[in-house]
C-alpha cells in the first residue's frame, strides 16, 4: 500500500482490506483477527474522512469483491467531495451494482501456457463438443482465419485471443461460424442454470484474469 501512488494505493487499500476480510472469514477463530480487524479499521478511516464518509457504504461494498472497481468510483467520489459532478458517485456506484457487465467474475484459474505466442482472452472448457469445434477451428486455421487460438488436447480446452465482439465479426465464414456456435454451446454447457447469455458465462467462467481486469 505505501509503495502505490493515486488510483493504484487506493486499489491496494482495498486489495488489502477484502483479504484481511478473507482471512477472517476462513479462519475465525485465530488471534491474529483483533491486529487484523484493527489495521482494517484504520485503513478504512483514512480513506472515508470528511465529506468522503457519505460515499462510504456503496463504495465499501463493491470493495468487497472489485477493488479495483471502487477505487475507480472512490477517485470520482474525492472529486465530488470537491464540488465537482454532483451526484455522480451515486450513479457510478448504481451502475456498478446493476451492470451485469460490472458484476463480480472469477474468471479463468487454471495455467495459462506461455508459449501461445498471443495474449489469451478467454481459455474455454469445451467438453463435449470438443471434437466439433476442433474440426471447424482446423477447417479455419486452413483458410487463415482465427489463427489466435490453440487447442489443449489433455484439456479439451482451447485458449483464445478474440474477444466475443471480434468472434462474431468473424462469422461471414461458415467455418468460424461454426466454431463460434460450438464454443457459445460449450459455454451454455458449463453454466446450465443460470440464464445467462453465453457471452456472459464466457466472461463469468473462462475469461483470462488480465482480460477481466480491463
Amino acid at each position: 500500500v505505501h509503495q502505490a501512488k493515486g488510483r493504484d494505493q487506493i486499489a491496494a487499500s482495498f486489495e488489502l482490506n477484502k483479504k484481511i476480510n478473507d482471512y477472517i472469514a476462513e479462519h475465525p477463530t485465530s488471534g491474529r483477527n483483533q491486529a487484523l480487524t484493527q489495521l482494517k479499521e484504520q485503513v478504512t478511516s483514512a480513506l472515508f474522512i470528511g465529506k468522503m464518509q457519505v460515499a462510504q457504504a456503496g463504495i465499501d461494498a463493491i470493495a468487497q469483491t472489485r477493488p479495483e472497481l471502487a477505487a475507480r468510483i472512490f477517485m470520482v467520489a474525492i472529486e465530488e467531495a470537491n464540488g465537482k459532478h454532483v451526484g455522480l458517485t451515486d450513479m457510478m456506484v448504481r451502475w456498478a451494482n446493476e451492470d451485469p457487465y460490472l458484476a463480480p467474475k472469477h474468471g479463468y484459474k487454471g495455467e495459462t501456457p506461455s508459449d501461445l505466442g498471443f495474449d489469451a482472452k478467454y481459455h474455454v472448457d469445451l467438453g463435449e463438443h470438443y471434437a466439433d469445434f476442433k474440426q471447424w477451428l482446423e477447417t479455419s486455421q486452413s483458410n487463415g482465419l482465427l489463427s489466435k487460438a490453440t487447442l489443449d488436447e489433455s484439456t479439451k480446452t482451447v485458449h483464445l485471443g478474440y474477444s466475443y465482439q471480434e468472434l462474431q465479426d468473424l462469422t461471414g465464414a461458415e467455418s468460424v461460424q461454426m466454431a463460434f456456435y460450438f464454443l457459445k454451446e460449450a459455454a451454455k454447457k458449463a453454466d446450465p442454470i443460470s440464464g445467462d447469455s453465453a457471452e456472459m458465462i464466457l466472461l463469468k467462467k473462462f475469461a483470462d484474469q488480465s482480460y477481466l481486469s480491463q
